[in-house]
């Protein structure tokens, strides 16, 4: 008769089946890493066109007892000759309101604002005044004429004025209003500004001087996204397309990527025992392969909401997802921003950021905040030097996006740019909320990440590796039983034969 241990070595049989591979496709939101985007802005200064202006002088001649004609230059005050020699108090001249040389650019008209007698004005300024040819209250004396005079001469000058800054136009050709804009939507925060011209320019024959007659500003932007394809990469699936989502002006910003996965599945094994050893019930013994279970994270994520609602309501609160309002500021005039995140932000302009405003760009980076608004905070001449912006943030991803979900369902907005409505939902809402509706992808990985799942593939090799060491632990006990003596051996022949 043959060893025991030898029947049971041949009785042993393996077959293997191979399985085809499972292929399966899936997509995911995925934005393009935060990228900087540069821009310009330009300073314009012109003169506006010389408009002419008009000055009326007032001239006021008194005198007696003269003889011949006097010159006088209306634009000085000074007497151009010695056409007359009057005694002390004999003529008195007096020019009001004299125009100051200084406030003109060019004279381009003088003119007697009437006709006088006898009296003339130069283009030069030069008034003329002939006493000895006037009929009013002439006088003949010691055989000669004289005349006495007391008259008022009005003159027009027209005259383009001086250049001031005053009649400079000023504008801004401002490149950044886009990304302006974007960053008022919460898409972008302030990066570096880096001046390319200043100092001293001369417009109009004016010398202007100002900080900047253009800069470069860099502005760093992102698209909110759920981000969903780490998790397909990570398990070696294979992208084979990609559609943009989004667009940031003639650049995509958010893709929907398509990835091709492969699951090897084990071949099926099948163990025979043959003969007097029924190892297995059946007769075979078989080796399965499972599909990890996708729908965990799921079930997952709705019982953390559910244990989320219990805490808060065994805390006596009315209101279940409680949001905080949180602000932060922007220095437009100096470029400086409170409202950034990521590396270097706030801190590379020097600007002084308070600790709330690194807390929540700190929350903003765990993406448990919702963008609201932002607004102007300070204004001066219409333009607007400060901003803030508005943030609902609460307290785990997965409460901000219930918020965010819910409040779509039941058509509750986020109140104003002014005065954000971070509120909870009552009870009455959350009965309204269809959860089966909530799309809780976003934290998937996050939940797997933090749960220990067991590996279906691995299970069934650890079952079989069990089952063969429960087999080779049978064999040894065959081995460790004593020889028959002879005599008993033979009848045992003797009876199987």
């Amino acid at each position: 008769m043959k060893d025991a241990f030898d029947i049971i070595q041949t009785a042993e049989e393996i077959t293997e089946k191979p399985q085809p591979d499972e292929i399966t496709l899936h997509t995911c939101e995925e934005a393009r890493p935060e990228m900087a985007y540069n821009c310009t802005k330009k300073r314009h200064i012109k003169a506006r066109e010389p408009q002419a202006k008009t000055h009326t002088l007032q001239v006021k001649v008194l005198s007696r007892k003269i003889r011949g004609a006097f010159n006088k230059n209306i634009l000085t005050d000074e007497k151009i000759d010695l056409s007359y020699e009057p005694k002390p108090k004999r003529l008195n001249v007096t020019i009001k309101n004299l125009l100051p040389p200084a406030s003109y650019e060019k004279i381009e008209k003088i003119e007697l604002a009437k006709p006088y007698d006898n009296i003339t004005v130069s283009q030069a300024g030069i008034l003329t005044v002939s006493p000895v040819k006037l009929k009013k209250k002439q006088r003949v004396s010691n055989g000669g004429k004289y005349s006495y005079i007391d008259i008022d001469i009005l003159i027009n000058i027209t005259y383009l004025p001086v250049l001031t800054e005053s009649d400079l136009i000023e504008s801004e050709e401002d490149g950044c209003e886009h990304l302006e804009a974007k960053c008022d939507q919460g898409l972008c925060r302030y990066g570096t500004e880096t001046i390319i011209h200043q100092g001293e320019r001369t417009i109009g024959g004016l010398k202007i001087t100002r900080p900047w007659w253009e800069k470069q500003r860099t502005y760093v932007c992102s698209f909110p996204s759920k981000n969903t394809c780490a998790e397909l990469r990570k398990k070696g699936c294979s992208q084979v397309n990609s559609q943009c989502r989004n667009w940031f002006g003639e650049m995509c910003a958010e893709y929907t990527q398509t990835f091709e996965c492969r699951q090897t599945k084990a071949a099926i094994k099948t163990s025979k025992l043959k003969g007097q050893i029924p190892f297995c019930m059946d007769g075979s013994c078989d080796e399965h392969s499972w599909a990890p279970n996708t729908e965990f994270a799921q079930a997952a994520s709705r019982l953390a909401i559910l244990k989320e609602m219990q805490g808060q309501y065994a805390a006596g609160n009315t209101t279940v997802f409680k949001g905080n309002t949180e602000k932060c500021r922007k220095n437009c005039l100096g470029f400086r921003d409170c409202c950034g995140t990521g590396k270097g932000w706030g801190n590379n302009l020097g600007y002084d950021c308070s600790k709330e405003e690194k807390a929540l760009a700190q929350k903003r980076d765990e993406n448990r905040c919702v963008f609201v608004g932002t607004y102007c905070s300070k204004k001066v001449l219409g333009d607007c030097l400060k901003k803030k912006s508005s943030y609902c943030c609460f307290a785990s991803r997965l409460v901000k996006l219930v918020q965010e979900q819910s409040r779509e369902q039941l058509k509750i907005g986020w109140g104003t740019k002014e005065s954000p409505d971070c509120r909870g939902l009552s009870i009455s809402e959350i009965q309204i909320v269809d959860f089966s509706k909530l799309d809780l992808s976003e934290i998937f990985e996050e939940i797997r990440s933090k749960v220990n799942l067991p590996d279906a593939n691995k299970l069934s090799q650890e079952i079989h590796q069990s089952l063969n060491a429960k087999t080779q632990n049978f064999q040894s006990n065959i081995r460790a039983v004593p020889d028959l003596p002879t005599e008993q051996q033979r009848e045992l022949d003797e009876q199987t034969m």
